[in-house]
């Protein structure tokens, strides 16, 4: 399995308990509320007041949704057994680091953070960088 960004909690989620042979995650959203959080920080909403309007625009074009957050808090990523490798940009300004740091040790995931990119891989060079990673992890069957 392979997923990218918000992808990969809605697949953490979807996928938890079945015997898959091998995960690979790109840039995570591995704690959804904690980014759910961050948002309403950055667009200066108070948790009350998502709860009142229930629908909130953003200055940075997110939406944020009471329904939403309250589906997210009764959906937790609370176990995961598949061997899975992550990759994660340095300057990845979306995933907070020790966010995706702690899911990895608490999983057991094989975690390589690299200095090029963002939380999008797009330019040929992060490209280059997701190519390699990818070809290194589907490889390996056996990290810990």
């Amino acid at each position: 399995m392979r997923a990218n960004s918000i992808g990969s909690y809605f697949t953490l989620l979807s996928f938890s308990g079945e015997p898959l042979e091998q995960c690979l995650l790109v840039s995570p959203l591995v704690d959804m509320e904690r980014t759910i959080d961050n948002l309403m920080h950055w667009a200066g909403v108070t948790e009350e007041r998502l709860e009142r309007e229930k629908l909130i625009d953003t200055d940075f074009g997110q939406k944020l949704s009471w329904k939403y957050l309250s589906y997210v808090r009764s959906h937790r990523i609370d176990g995961w057994n598949t061997p899975t490798f992550i990759l994660r940009a340095k300057k990845d300004e979306l995933i907070d680091e020790d966010t995706v740091i702690n899911f990895s040790n608490r999983f057991g995931c094989k975690l390589t953070v690299t200095n090029g990119g963002e939380h999008w891989f797009h330019t040929p060079e992060q490209l280059s960088i997701l190519c390699q990673w990818e070809v290194q992890s589907l490889n390996q069957h056996n990290f810990n």
